[in-house]
């Protein structure tokens, strides 16, 4: 079954799903990460498998350290 991840935003962008490439939940989780860090606007990700939300995570946690650079 397909990863998706959720990035809620704020302000006036909307919210948005996007399909995942990983094969299992940790690596799901780490592309949500790596995703939301791209997202200026993101608040927070959540990662979905079928009818399961399998993590949540902050913007905080998920831009500290990130070089936008790339």
């Amino acid at each position: 079954m397909v990863y998706f991840c959720l990035i809620e935003t704020g302000g006036p962008t909307p919210s948005h799903l996007e399909i995942l490439e990983a094969e299992c939940a940790q690596a799901a989780t780490s592309e949500a990460t790596r995703l939301m860090a791209r997202h200026a606007s993101a608040v927070m990700v959540h990662v979905i498998h079928g009818d399961e939300t399998v993590a949540s995570i902050p913007a905080a946690i998920a831009t500290t350290g990130f070089d936008r650079a790339d």
